[in-house]
């Protein structure tokens, strides 16, 4: 090769620099596509990330704490769990069954008003039952006092004819037959009293049978209301 102007000689192997001066833009080596992209890819990184923060966020799901159906799963163990199995179910049932009937539960509902009605019929049966044998107590104490009674006087007038009787025998025939009449007067009356008696028994029975169906009623309407309380807790939980 051929010497330029300063006399230096070149080689295949040989490189060349070039001073710059103050003015020249420094040089940049040759880019190609890759590093072209490269480049630009921050660009579009901020453009993105630009894009993105004016993107509007869905607020979070609101989500309850509780979880019904582990909570149900839960409490079912803890109540299968003895002696919570029975003696649980049965100390919760009578302690809500008692506070709905005093009215002291604080969500006053249609089944409370069931319960005080109940309450209310109950109390006026019993009254009406005591106020009942009251009556057929003081009838009875009647009848068997005036059966005495009876069986007093006739005695009395039985005792009194057969004195009489021993001091004169004159119209003794007639005394007999007097006598024998008047037992069936006596008679009679006992009957009377004894049929009393009966028919008081009769009724005696009689609100006996009305107690027992009054008692079938209530029992049939705490059913249901210990049903309704039930199921209005299983859809609670």
């Amino acid at each position: 090769m051929e010497s330029d102007s300063s006399g230096e000689i070149l080689t295949l192997g040989s490189t060349a620099s070039l001073q710059l001066g103050p003015d020249d833009p420094p040089l940049s080596p040759v880019q190609g596509p890759e590093s072209q992209q490269q480049a630009a890819a921050p660009d579009d990184v901020e453009d993105s990330s630009e894009e993105k923060s004016f993107e509007e966020v869905d607020e979070p799901e609101q989500r309850s704490r509780f979880n019904a159906t582990s909570d149900k799963a839960l409490l079912a163990e803890v109540l299968a769990t003895p002696p919570f199995a029975a003696d649980r179910k049965t100390v919760t049932v009578r302690k809500t069954r008692n506070e709905a009937a005093s009215g002291t539960s604080e969500v006053h509902t249609e089944n409370d008003d069931i319960l005080e009605q109940l309450q209310q019929l109950k109390n006026a049966a019993v009254a009406e039952q005591q106020e009942n044998k009251a009556k057929s107590t003081s009838k009875t104490q009647e009848l068997e006092t005036a059966g005495h009674l009876l069986m007093q006087a006739a005695e009395k007038r039985v005792s009194e004819r057969l004195a009489a009787g021993k001091d004169s025998g004159h119209p003794k025939r007639r005394r007999l037959s007097t006598l024998i009449d008047q037992e069936l007067e006596e008679a009679i009356e006992r009957r009377k009293l004894e049929a009393e008696k009966v028919e008081l028994h009769r009724e005696e029975l009689q609100l006996r049978r009305e107690e027992l169906e009054q008692q079938q009623r209530q029992q049939d309407l705490l059913r249901e209301q210990i049903q309704q309380q039930a199921a209005q807790t299983e859809s609670i939980l």
